[in-house]
């Protein structure tokens, strides 16, 4: 990375982190509320069924992230896995709710370019809950299909 474009960086994920923290006091505040949280879950499903229409497969890993981690969220707001800390799902429902903000630091109406923040964000946080999800995806796997289909409220 050239010296110039380096402060461009650094400042692009200084926003992006701003606005993932404003993310944050979000989830915090709706954690509890399954019918909140099934609505973000919805409107997230509605979201990654249009972008799977569209996304190259060089995408498919960073999709399936994205529906671990909204089954993860539904499991833990339906009492069905508990073995998590809360932290995790508050940085998961933030991460969901980064996803489906129209307007988060590059506008996702920009075609292609307007998901790199969205996938920064999601990647951030699958790697800061790493061993939670793996710890998840165990579980799934132990009671089967490893997959969870999304229940409407």
């Amino acid at each position: 990375m050239s010296q110039e474009t380096e402060p461009i960086c650094n400042r692009w994920q200084e926003k992006v982190l701003d606005k993932f923290n404003e993310a944050i006091e979000d989830a915090k505040r709706i954690i509890t509320d399954k019918k909140k949280i099934s609505a973000l879950l919805d409107k997230a499903h509605e979201m990654l069924d249009a972008l799977k229409r569209v996304a190259s497969p060089k995408y498919k890993q960073a999709l399936d992230e994205v529906q671990t981690l909204m089954r993860l969220i539904r499991t833990w707001v339906s009492g069905e896995y508990t073995n998590v800390p809360v932290w995790t799902i508050i940085m998961a429902v933030a991460a969901i709710l980064y996803l489906v903000n129209p307007f988060d630091i590059i506008p996702d109406t920009i075609p292609v370019v307007g998901l790199l923040d969205d996938a920064f964000v999601i990647r951030m946080v699958c790697i800061a809950i790493m061993a939670d999800l793996d710890a998840f995806r165990k579980w799934e796997n132990s009671r089967g299909s490893g997959v969870v289909e999304p229940q409407t409220a």
